[in-house]
Order: C-alpha cells, then structure tokens, then sequence
C-alpha cells in the first residue's frame, strides 16, 4: 500500500501526477468501435506473446497475438469476434486493442501484457467505461383530468 502525504504548497500538482496514470476509456454502448491505448518502446523478447487480459473474467483472456498471428484458442467468448489488433503490432510496437460493438458488460479493468515463455511484463492498464446510449427525451403529452382543472382554496 503507497502512503500519500498531501504538501499545502502543491496539492494540485500532486493530484495531477496520480490522475495521469491512470488511463480511463469512456464509449457509449451501441458506438462501431473503442480503441483501448498500449504502446511500448522497449525491447521486444525473442518469441513474445502480446495479451489482452480481464482478471474478473473466467477465462481472463480478451486477445492473445504471438507471432504467426492471433491466437483464439483460449479467448473469454464474449469477446469472440469483437477484438483486433494490428498483425504487425509485434514489429511497430503499438499493441492497441480495438474492440468491437462496447456492451456495458464489457466494462471493467484491462491489462495489456508481453510474455516471453517464462514471465509476463504488464505494460499498462485501462479502465473501460462502457455507458448506457444516450436517449433523447420523449415529450409527455398531457390531458386534464375532469374535475382537477380549478384550484380549490381553503
């Protein structure tokens, strides 16, 4: 557990600090698509493995890449067929996840991960927000009802 002493003379500029690691993604449920953000710019390990992952879920796996190409076997299936990534994220580095059709159950905490056969490295997490659409309000036709039209004083 990491203790925060809060300093008078910059409260703010350490709120922003803790407020930048944190990366939240907001979609509305129904959009095409939602890009969940991981780049790396290290060193990339000899027959690396890229992993999506949601640890609420049973199985945890949202997308595997290695090197040949996606690897399905394993995925959660809710997320059969709703996920991307770039076939050549292993070389350019950008291991973004695209993920298809948000549904509200698709919110929660994701993990971007690179494995290389004996350890994973979590290179960033991201909370999903998946909100309810947005409804235009309907307006409500009204009619009186008999004997509610006058005001009673009393």
């Amino acid at each position: 557990m990491q203790t925060v002493r809060c300093i008078r003379r910059y409260p703010a500029l350490i709120m922003l600090s803790f407020h930048a690691l944190a990366v939240v993604v907001e979609v509305n449920e129904g959009e095409r698509s939602v890009l969940l953000p991981c780049q790396y710019s290290g060193i990339t390990p000899e027959d690396p493995t890229m992993m999506w992952t949601r640890n609420d879920l049973h199985p945890k796996s949202v997308h595997l890449q290695r090197e040949g190409g996606d690897d399905v076997t394993g995925q959660n299936q809710r997320y059969s067929r709703r996920t991307w990534m770039r076939p050549d994220a292993l070389h350019t580095l950008d291991f973004s996840l695209t993920l298809r059709k948000p549904q509200l159950t698709d919110s929660g905490n994701y993990t971007c991960s690179m494995g290389d056969g004996i350890g994973d490295r979590k290179l960033r997490d991201i909370q999903l927000q998946v909100t309810g659409q947005q409804q235009t309000p309907t307006p409500a036709l009204y009619r009186p009802l008999k004997g509610l039209n006058r005001i009673q004083e009393g």
